[in-house]
């Protein structure tokens, strides 16, 4: 039985609050078409290494969501 954890943590993709030097905290900006490109290049990366997860846990905001999908 192999009782390793791995944790890895990821930062959401570039968000319209970004783009607009908007300090985030909890406002629900979605992501623009440049963090969804990012979000996607990270999984295709993740998918390529072979790395999958048994849980995703990310915060209910929308950059958030939008990341982990």
């Amino acid at each position: 039985m192999n009782s390793d954890i791995k944790i890895t943590f990821m930062r959401h993709g570039r968000s319209r609050a970004d783009d607009e030097n908007v300090i985030e905290g909890r406002y629900d900006a979605p992501l623009t078409d440049v963090g969804r490109e990012q979000a996607e290049v990270r999984a295709k990366e993740l998918k390529a290494r072979e790395i999958k997860f048994d849980r995703i846990i990310a915060s209910p905001l929308k950059r958030a969501c939008e990341t982990a999908q």
